[in-house]
């Protein structure tokens, strides 16, 4: 869609509440061609230190010209941002058309597809590689980008093109980092700079409620559908034996649709042709008709169509799913046919039988509108789905709206949906940076929204479906168990009240109630082969972990905990005692039984106990499921045998799982650290792990945290990977709540703790906004002299301890608290300072005697 209207203006165009402002370029990085005065529409601020590149409110003064075929050029615009790209154009040749080209990291801008297609979203921006026609005025490539640094324009066609301004209508928070309502600084430069990538992939990875476009346009003729890969209608989930009909309209390249789509995968078809009077029939099963790293589509087979396709004239496509086939027809003719033999075994439904959703959308560059759907069963001719397509319902039936609640995603180009697991760990960073409540509740609303039939959590939920429709959402039961964690961390940030937790409890005890299911006489959760699907973990590219997984156990142990405090807190008695009993028998049972003392840890499995894994021993930890003395050792072993150059490995060498660095699991290592009282191994995860790619020198700085990384410190899934994951953000918490040592020990902060850490730093500060006020405190460490200040809302109620800063014991020390008279101070002895409001601590070295 384009449009003339002014930029101030764009939001209107769906009713978005956003009004951030603008991102634009800060450089020109390269030209090829004829190329005159790209540097005049480029704002010339680069990132350094911390510098602030975020939005800005006013646009340079000058033209870009582009002229004849092939030329180019490429922008930087300093740091990932995202949006709605927009062009000023202030004059433009009949036919021209420009590749426009996004991507996170400058390594793949320069692919025909830059860093996509992002095989995974079945929504915004599918393609990195748009084509935009340009007319007078200001133009708009409506699908949301959802994170880039790199912008590539090159003309495609002979011409001429005059921009006077480009860059995106941000659709996210442009608030630089440092002014956040929870802020983080200390004397280390590199630390800054991972809190502040942090941050602002936080800012990425939320969205608000209807801050995007909705990715359909409905018109009186039906639903007007760009390119994008087929989105699905969530309902049809477990459809079999079905047939689809629908009539289209193609406008431009082709169309497009999909059926017995999966959560993942199904059979997609397309009619596609630059000519359209000589267009085929190709299908493919996956995800579009373009591969990805790491995402495979297979080529099941074209077929030339035996009749021309009419460019704006309407034809009827009917495609029909059965058991050992699936035929289709366009206008009442058989053009293609997919025998069982070609079938392909889908790992959601762990069968070759086709099952699943139907969805629409006509892939790269295509245009066309849909409309007169209706979906029979082939069993009995009944009516499962019928729809013009005109009408906002049906936005909602195929989640194709806009942003349906404030909520938190997974990542801000890929995959953009709310997962279980990316959910859990993002909680404490939205308290410690762009403390949006609203939207971590949120991300708990709709993941509880959606229940399987045997009362699981749903794992994963497009931020753009309505609430409470039938949805196949599950992936694992580690990640149903992920929205305890979730649930916990709103709560005690203040996301959601006592009596919203009530209101939550009795799910958290379906959910419980699911797993015990799974317990064995073992007294730990057993998954076997015919439960392979709920043994799967972060690394689903890896194999699921069958048996006895140490993780998970551990996982369940840590849910319960939780659960104990809520039924405590809500006075549920007989739920306390029995999930206290619960998490006690199978902490025990890990210890007996996973714990493998030749290696110093726990197994991965118990059919594997020799595989040291990153996360089950550091989910060991955290569940309290290892005690003092077990910590150490899990802690000195991951640092022996999972040690690299780049970072902490996520399974040891000779384990059989892909070598990779985690910064999902590295960022539940690091709170492990802080946890077990190990400086010395914090210091090394966040020096060696999490800070090298948050520098501005990285090669493939992008100002965020990314998703994975390989052993060589590139991206871990080359271009497909997410560079600003929400899952990576750990750090931003960790660094105010460990270093400063802010953090709450009651709901809403009601109650909490000032426990800083030295880590080898001189000064560290953050301010940390609660429900009540902001809570400051800032510590200096200069010579023999250690300085504390902490100011709170009067409300709350703080307790200083300093046991865990890194006093010298051997030394002699003086304590002065609030100006009041000295005393002396033993470290090994230290006791806690409780106060209302603010205290002041000063704490000197005396010569030793």
């Amino acid at each position: 869609m384009q449009s003339k209207d002014s930029l101030r203006s764009f939001g209107t165009l769906w009713g978005s509440p956003v009004n951030n402002g603008r991102f634009i370029p800060c450089r020109v990085e390269s030209a090829i061609g004829s190329v005159t005065h790209p540097e005049s529409i480029v704002s010339n601020l680069v990132p350094q230190d911390r510098t602030d590149i975020q939005a800005t409110t006013s646009l340079p003064k000058g033209s870009l010209t582009l002229d004849g075929k092939g030329s180019s050029v490429v922008f930087d615009y300093g740091v990932s941002v995202a949006g709605i790209a927009f062009f000023d154009v202030d004059s433009t040749d009949p036919g021209v058309e420009i590749q426009v080209t996004f991507s996170e990291s400058r390594e793949f801008l320069d692919r025909p597809s830059g860093d996509g297609p992002i095989s995974y979203l079945a929504g915004p921006a599918t393609y990195r590689n748009p084509i935009l026609r340009p007319s007078a005025g200001i133009n708009y490539l409506t699908e949301v980008q959802g994170g880039q640094r790199w912008q590539k324009l090159t003309l495609l066609t002979e011409g001429r093109v005059v921009l006077n301004s480009i860059g995106f209508i941000a659709t996210i928070s442009t608030v630089h980092p440092t002014r956040l309502p929870s802020t983080f600084s200390c004397s280390n430069k590199s630390y800054n700079h991972l809190w502040d990538a942090g941050a602002r992939t936080m800012q990425l990875c939320t969205a608000a409620k209807g801050s995007t476009p909705p990715l359909w346009e409905i018109t009186e003729q039906g639903a007007l559908i760009s390119a994008t890969r087929a989105i699905k209608h969530r309902a049809s989930f477990d459809w079999k034996a079905y047939t689809l009909a629908f009539d289209v309209l193609i406008h431009r390249a082709g169309c497009g649709w999909g059926v017995a789509m999966t959560n993942l995968q199904g059979y997609i078809f397309y009619v596609k042709s630059e000519r359209l009077a000589h267009a085929s029939i190709s299908v493919f099963w996956g995800f579009t008709d373009e591969d990805a790293e790491s995402v495979e589509n297979i080529h099941l087979g074209t077929t030339q169509l035996p009749v021309p396709i009419v460019q704006d004239a309407s034809i009827s496509i009917r495609t029909c799913v059965s058991p050992n086939e699936i035929a289709v027809s366009i206008d009442g003719i058989e053009v293609h046919r997919i025998s069982s033999s070609k079938f392909c075994f889908s790992p959601i439904t762990q069968s070759t039988e086709p099952q699943g959703c139907f969805g629409f959308g006509p892939g790269a560059d295509g245009l066309a509108t849909y409309t007169n759907v209706l979906a029979t069963s082939n069993l009995d001719g009944r009516t499962l789905y019928e729809d013009k397509m005109n009408t906002r319902s049906s936005l909602d039936d195929f989640g194709a709206g806009t942003t349906t609640l404030d909520c938190l995603l997974d990542g801000g180009k890929r995959d953009r949906v709310v997962w279980g697991g990316d959910a859990a760990i993002m909680g404490p960073p939205v308290a410690y940076s762009t403390y949006t409540l609203e939207a971590l509740k949120g991300s708990v609303d709709l993941l509880m929204s959606y229940r399987g039939r045997d009362g699981r959590f749903a794992a994963q939920v497009p931020p753009t479906h309505p609430w409470l429709t039938p949805l196949s959402s599950d992936f694992s039961l580690s990640y149903e168990l992920y929205l305890i964690q979730s649930i916990y961390d709103a709560w005690m940030f203040g996301a959601i009240s006592d009596g919203q937790l009530a209101e939550l409890f009795p799910s958290v005890e379906q959910q419980l109630k699911r797993v015990e299911t799974f317990i064995d006489e073992n007294g730990l959760i057993f998954c076997g082969p015919d439960h392979a699907h709920d043994a799967r973990e972060f690394n689903y590219y890896d194999p699921p972990r069958i048996g006895h997984s140490t993780k998970l156990n551990a996982q369940y142990v840590s849910s319960l905990r939780q659960s104990v405090e809520f039924a405590r807190s809500l006075g549920f008695n007989d739920a306390e005692k029995t999930y206290q009993s619960h998490a006690d028998r199978t902490a025990e049972a890990i210890n007996q039984r996973l714990w493998n003392e030749q290696i110093k840890a726990y197994g991965i499995t118990s059919a594997s106990p020799e595989v040291i894994a990153q996360d089950a021993n550091v989910q060991c930890i955290l569940a309290g499921v290892a005690d003092a003395d077990r910590s150490r050792l899990v802690l000195e072993t991951l640092s022996r045998e999972l040690s690299h150059p780049e970072g902490v490995l996520a399974f040891d060498r000779t384990s059989g799982y892909r070598q990779s660095i985690s910064n999902f699991v590295s960022g539940w290592h690091l709170f492990a650290a802080f946890k077990a009282g190990s400086q010395f191994h914090a210091k090394e995860i966040l020096d060696k792990t999490l800070v090298p790619p948050s520098l501005p020198d990285h090669p493939a700085f992008t100002g965020t945290l990314w998703e994975l990384m390989l052993t060589d410190g590139s991206p871990g899934m080359g271009g497909f990977t997410s560079l600003a994951h929400g899952w990576a953000t750990a750090a931003t918490a960790v660094l105010p709540a460990y270093v400063v040592g802010i953090r709450p020990t009651a709901p809403c902060f009601r109650t909490f703790v000032v426990n800083p850490t030295k880590l080898g730093l001189s000064q560290a500060s953050a301010v940390v906004t609660t429900p009540a006020g902001k809570i400051t405190s800032e510590w200096n460490s200069k010579s023999d002299v250690f300085t504390l200040h902490v100011s709170a809302p009067q409300i709350l109620r703080g307790t200083v301890d300093l046991s865990n800063w890194g006093f010298d014991c051997e030394n002699e020390y003086l304590i002065q608290v609030n100006n009041g008279s000295k005393s002396p101070f033993r470290p090994e002895k230290a006791e806690a300072i409780h106060f209302i409001g603010e205290v002041s601590i000063i704490i000197v070295a005396q010569p030793v005697q």
